[in-house]
C-alpha cells in the first residue's frame, strides 16, 4: 500500500506539488511457478508424498501476499478436466518479499498441469478492489479504462509427474476358511486360495491409505507376486494390469512347499509392480500353509455287523502326521469313489460290496475326521477275512492318501489287543 507525492520540476525548487487522494497497491505483474520434489513428465512420485510449489513474483522486494491454488485450473493427465479439489492438499505461506512457498500433496494417480492462473493472489490489491481502482476478477496487465486487473496470476506450468500408488496391501482368504478364527483357518500345500491386492495412497496423506480406484487399465502395471519366506512355489506369479478393477485385483493362487512333507508355515504374499510399488512395509496377508493327506485307519470287527472304518484328514506337524481337527472343509466324494481291493481270507469282492458313509455322500469332515461304513459280509464268513480300503478320489493337495485294512472276524466281539491276562 502506497501514497504518492509528485513535484515538478524534478530538480530545483518545486513549482507544482500533487499528492494522490488515497492509498493504492502496486502489484507484481505475474507469478512464475516452480516445484521441488515433484518430477517433470515421465518420472514417478508416490501419491501422498510431500512436494513444494514456489510462486515467484517479478519484483525483488515488497511482495508480502499469500497466493493460493485454484483447483479448477489444475488439469489432469494432459486434458482440460480439472482435478477433484480435495485431491490436492496444501497451502502457500505468506511471501517474504518476492516469493511464496507451500507444501502440498496430491492424492490421485496420473499427471497434473497448472493451467493459466492456477496460482492466484486475489487479496494483495484489496485496497484498490474496495475503491474500484482495479478490474475485479482479472489478472490483465493491459490498461482497461485506466485500470489493471486486481489479481496476480501465473503462467502454465507442467505437466508434472506420474503419480503412482504409495503401496499395495495384500489380503489372503485361506483355502479352508469356515472355522472363523485366525488360528484355525488354513490352506493345504497345493490348495487354491484367494489373494486380494489393493493399491493405496500414503498413510500420512489425507485421507490416509486411500484406495487408488484409478489404478486400472493404463494406470495399472504388471504386478509380481512372491512368497516370503521362499520355501515353496507360487502360481501364478503375477497380476496383470487387466486384473485390476478400481484399484483391486483378486487372484486365485496356489502355494506348494518345495519339500514335502513340511511343517506348517505362515507364507506372506508380497506384491511389487514394475514401478516399484510394493506391499513390503504395508499390510501383507499370509497363507497358513499345511502339508496334508487323507488317511484311512485300520479297523476290526465281527462279521455279524457293518464295520465302521475311521478316516481322517491329516497335516504334517512337528511330531509327524496328526489329525487336522480344524478341517471342516474336505468333502469325501460319493461312495463309488472309495476303493476296496486285495481281499484276503474269507472275503471276496462279492461278499463285501456295499460301502456307505456315516452321513449322506458326499460327506464333509467334522473336526478333520469321518467314518466309512462297510456292509456286513453276505453270506456269513466261514473264516476271518480282510480287505484294503483305499481313500476316495481326492483333490491333489491330499494325495497320495493312505489306505486302511478292514478285518472281519468270525469271532463275535473281537477286540484289538495283543496280550490279555485274567487275574483272580
Amino acid at each position: 500500500m502506497v501514497r504518492v507525492r509528485m513535484t515538478t520540476p524534478a530538480t530545483g525548487t518545486a513549482t507544482v506539488v500533487a499528492c494522490s487522494t488515497d492509498n493504492f497497491a502496486i502489484r507484481p505483474t505475474s507469478f512464475t511457478v516452480t516445484a521441488s520434489a515433484v518430477p517433470a513428465l515421465g518420472a514417478t512420485i508416490k501419491v501422498g508424498s510431500n512436494f513444494n510449489f514456489t510462486a515467484t513474483s517479478n519484483v525483488a522486494s515488497g511482495y508480502t501476499g499469500t497466493p493460493a491454488i485454484v483447483p479448477a485450473s489444475v488439469f489432469v493427465d494432459g486434458t482440460t478436466t480439472p482435478i477433484t479439489a480435495t485431491n490436492l492438499v496444501g497451502a502457500f505461506a505468506a511471501a517474504t518479499g518476492a516469493a511464496a512457498t507451500g507444501t502440498f500433496q496430491y492424492n490421485e494417480l496420473g499427471t497434473i498441469t497448472l493451467n493459466t492462473d492456477a496460482v492466484l493472489d486475489t487479496s494483495f490489491t484489496s485496497l484498490d478492489q474496495a475503491s474500484g481502482g482495479c478490474v475485479l476478477n482479472s489478472t490483465s496487465n493491459v490498461l482497461s479504462g485506466g485500470k489493471y486487473g486486481c489479481n496476480i496470476g501465473s503462467a502454465v506450468f507442467g505437466p508434472l509427474g506420474r503419480f503412482i500408488p504409495d503401496h499395495f496391501d495384500t489380503v489372503v482368504t485361506q483355502g479352508c476358511n469356515t472355522t472363523g478364527t485366525v488360528a484355525q483357518i488354513f490352506t493345504y500345500s497345493g490348495q487354491p486360495f484367494t489373494a486380494t491386492i489393493t493399491a493405496r495412497g500414503a498413510a500420512t496423506a489425507t485421507p490416509a491409505n486411500k484406495q487408488m480406484t484409478k489404478y486400472a487399465g493404463t494406470y495399472a502395471q504388471t504386478t509380481s507376486l512372491t512368497v516370503v519366506p521362499a520355501s515353496g512355489t507360487l502360481s501364478p506369479l503375477q497380476a496383470l494390469s487387466s486384473d485390476f478393477v478400481s484399484g483391486v485385483a483378486t487372484k486365485t493362487l496356489v502355494f506348494t512347499f518345495t519339500t514335502l512333507p513340511s511343517v506348517p508355515a505362515a507364507i506372506t504374499i508380497r506384491a511389487t509392480d514394475t514401478d516399484g510399488v510394493t506391499s513390503l512395509g504395508a499390510t501383507e496377508g499370509a497363507v497358513n500353509a499345511r502339508a496334508g493327506r487323507f488317511s484311512v485307519s485300520n479297523a476290526l470287527g465281527a462279521d455279524l455287523y457293518p464295520l465302521s472304518v475311521p478316516w481322517a484328514v491329516q497335516y504334517y506337524g512337528a511330531s509327524g502326521w496328526i489329525t487336522n481337527s480344524d478341517d471342516t472343509c474336505t468333502a469325501v466324494p460319493a461312495t463309488s469313489a472309495i476303493g476296496l481291493s486285495n481281499y484276503k481270507g474269507g472275503l471276496t469282492s462279492t461278499t463285501v460290496t456295499a460301502v456307505t458313509l456315516l452321513t449322506a455322500a458326499p460327506a464333509t469332515a467334522r473336526n478333520g475326521a469321518g467314518i466309512i461304513t462297510l456292509a456286513k459280509p453276505s453270506p456269513k464268513l466261514a473264516r476271518s477275512g480282510s480287505v484294503w480300503v483305499s481313500p476316495p478320489t481326492l483333490p491333489s493337495w491330499l494325495q497320495p492318501g493312505v489306505a486302511g485294512l478292514a478285518n472281519f472276524s468270525i469271532f463275535n466281539g473281537a477286540k484289538e489287543f495283543i496280550y490279555m491276562r485274567e487275574i483272580y
